[in-house]
């Protein structure tokens, strides 16, 4: 028996499917944790010697059973560990516990974003980083490429190496090799992966949505802007309506009052209205009194099509 790990992007590598190493195979994918399953593994994670680990325990899950976003987006042991790991620096930065914690997955997944896209190169190269302007860059080089690509019609996290050079004039160094910057980066990031056949991948799913999301949002700068994106979504809604609720978490930290405007125009579009619920708590406002009546309207439109 061998027994395989991997991220479910791998079972869509066209060189395995063509070649058919894995119609042998049986596939199983691992279920999102449940509430005790996320208590069991803080309970197990290995805390500081001076820490109590059934108080830690009982913490995190506090913290993280306040914000159904944030509980939502653990409920797999990466994105847990990632939590208790940035609960731990955060701490260590001197704040208090619970306190200077993301309470949008959107910026949960731009602390992340900005670990591997500053501190992990400058671990890796040994050579202080000037933060925010390497940030800037790369992160607009990524943002701008994953949202050409969910425009596009290439298989999903599959980028041609094209479109990677159409945006790399900002990482080019002196000699301007592109080819060369790309790589770079992809190293010193470790956000990016190059594949056979010439193409790139985000190393999971998540961060190409994110990044998608991080380029939504910072084109949406107008009422208008929001009617465009919501045709743009309705062209392919399977691979474009999770970076919208990314888009609603950044929006939340940037731009509250567009926020509101972007809900209430997923509210009242028929073909979006579905994926409101979703998009209030991404954007944490599920306390509105809008969200109630707005739910309470969808379940009776789908109890009534439900019933006829």
């Amino acid at each position: 028996l061998v027994v395989i790990c991997s991220r479910p992007q791998v079972l869509d590598d066209p060189a395995l499917q063509k070649y058919g190493e894995l119609h042998s195979m049986r596939h199983l994918e691992l279920a999102p944790f449940s509430p005790a399953a996320v208590h069991s593994f803080l309970m197990r994670w290995p805390h500081d010697r001076h820490l109590d680990a059934n108080e830690e325990a009982a913490r995190l899950f506090s913290n993280l059973s306040a914000n159904p976003a944030m509980f939502d987006t653990c409920r797999n042991p990466l994105a847990l560990s990632l939590y208790v790991l940035l609960d731990a620096k955060v701490q260590a930065d001197g704040h208090e516990r619970g306190e200077g914690l993301p309470e949008t997955r959107a910026s949960f997944y731009g602390e992340i974003t900005n670990h591997l896209l500053v501190r992990r190169s400058a671990a890796r190269t040994g050579r202080p980083v000037r933060s925010r302007a390497v940030r800037n860059q790369w992160s607009g080089f990524l943002s701008q490429v994953a949202y050409d690509h969910i425009l596009s019609k290439d298989q999903y996290n599959y980028i041609p190496h094209e479109t990677l050079i159409k945006y790399s004039d900002g990482l080019t160094n002196v000699d301007g090799d592109r080819d060369r910057a790309i790589e770079q980066m992809a190293t010193n990031t470790g956000l990016i992966r190059r594949n056979a056949h010439d193409t790139w991948s985000f190393i999971h799913r998540s961060y190409l949505d994110y990044f998608v999301g991080y380029e939504i949002a910072n084109q949406t700068n107008t009422r208008g802007d929001i009617r465009s994106l919501g045709n743009s979504l309705k062209a392919d809604p399977l691979r474009r309506l999770e970076a919208l609720s990314f888009a609603c978490g950044a929006l939340a930290d940037r731009q509250p009052t567009l926020l509101s405007q972007m809900l209430k125009y997923i509210s009242n579009n028929a073909w979006l209205a579905s994926s409101y619920p979703r998009a209030c708590v991404e954007g944490q406002r599920f306390l509105d009194p809008e969200f109630t009546t707005v739910v309470r309207n969808l379940l009776g439109s789908y109890l009534t099509e439900k019933s006829a």
